[in-house]
């Protein structure tokens, strides 16, 4: 993979109201409440089961409810949604986080 060295628009996605970048990822909400992930996957951060760690193009992660806001962090995701519920994504052991 080659680093980019200038900026590169990102297609056939919908409009964004919000990005949250972690370490080595990133997330999108998009006005309608949708979200989409894509870069390291490697600690289950962006919350879709994926055929290795690295997402290249943003993928759709499923909520049953719309979502408002996405904090990306070093290896978790918290998102919030129309309804005020807080969802995580992360690897958890023991079924903690």
């Amino acid at each position: 993979m080659f680093p980019r060295l200038s900026p590169t628009r990102i297609e056939n996605i919908p409009d964004i109201f919000s990005i949250s970048a972690g370490a080595d990822y990133l997330i999108l909400v998009t006005n309608l409440g949708e979200v989409f992930g894509c870069g390291s996957n490697f600690n289950w951060q962006l919350g879709i089961e994926t055929d290795g760690p690295l997402v290249t193009f943003p993928q759709p992660i499923t909520f049953p409810t719309k979502i408002r806001y996405a904090s990306a962090a070093t290896a978790h995701t918290l998102f919030i949604s129309e309804t005020g519920d807080v969802w995580v994504s992360i690897f958890c052991i023991f079924d903690r986080i």
